[in-house]
């Protein structure tokens, strides 16, 4: 009798502590398998004939240099853990014709409310770091923010890194510049990617972001590891969208849902417990 109330005692602590409080270390993987389109409009990104480098593909250029592999996120409590797995080593020239330009890394996109609004992001590399030399002439349109959390109202595009001009409509539509990923597709929608924040307000958690060596996923050449707290972005008890193009070229685009730690394999595994210790009092009397 008392072995049963000591384990009927354990169950609930472990119901408690599991479903109250999200305690449990929950790790969820999102895969890279979001198509991007090398092209200059909406309708060339949405055509297969692969003229002028405008079909979906997978990775823009090449793919020990750009791929990114998929996204690993570990839910604990109120924290919530980030590993991006990339080719991709933060900065890159790219040859268009006779001239050079860079890619570097693109900031991460989050959308809380699922609503198709990218409404936080992380600066994965300072944007003081970036090039302006661009084919447009333009550099990033928030050039001063520093690596950690934000609030964002706007975000820039690959359009604004790599294209002679910033066209983004069909009618301005011309043959020739840098090939880049301006669109990605999620089912049968396609999206403007959201590559930078162009304008933002520093939240108070400041991330270290950690670049690694990549093992133990197809061999990845680097990892990018951070955290933030859920409650500064309001996700603790619902799913949320994330988003990253890998460069600020968007040459390999991954879209995905956290999904919310589910309590249900914890409720099952107590209540088989309490049935077990039930059947047991049964039997001794």
């Amino acid at each position: 009798m008392k072995e049963n109330s000591f384990i009927l005692a354990s169950v609930f602590t472990v119901l408690a502590f599991g479903t109250c409080g999200n305690a449990l270390a929950s790790p969820y993987t999102i895969s890279d398998h979001t198509y991007v389109a090398a092209g200059h409009s909406r309708s060339d990104a949405m055509s297969t004939d692969g003229i002028n480098g405008t079909a979906w593909m997978d990775v823009v250029g090449k793919s020990s240099v750009f791929n990114v592999y998929g996204i690993n996120v570990t839910r604990s409590g109120h924290n919530i853990k980030f590993d991006l797995y990339t080719n991709f080593n933060g900065s890159n020239a790219l040859k268009a014709g006779s001239d050079y330009y860079f890619s570097y890394l693109a900031d991460f996109a989050i959308d809380s409310n699922r609503d198709g609004q990218f409404n936080y992001g992380v600066v994965l590399k300072k944007h003081s770091e970036w090039s302006p030399d661009n084919p447009n002439g333009n550099s990033p349109t928030a050039p001063g923010l520093g690596v950690g959390l934000y609030s964002v109202s706007s975000w820039d595009n690959s359009a604004h890194f790599f294209e002679e001009e910033h066209k983004l409509n069909d009618t301005a539509y011309t043959n020739g510049g840098a090939e880049y990923g301006e669109y990605y597709a999620v089912g049968n929608n396609v999206y403007v990617p959201p590559v930078a924040m162009a304008t933002g307000i520093q939240l108070k958690e400041l991330l270290n972001v950690q670049q690694t060596t990549g093992t133990g996923w197809v061999n990845p050449a680097y990892i990018y590891s951070f955290s933030i707290d859920a409650d500064s972005i309001g996700v603790f008890d619902k799913p949320f969208n994330v988003f990253w193009a890998g460069d600020t070229g968007c040459s390999d685009a991954i879209y995905g849902t956290v999904p919310v730690p589910e309590p249900a394999t914890v409720v099952l595994l107590g209540l088989g417990l309490i049935g077990m210790a039930g059947l047991g009092r049964r039997k001794q009397k």
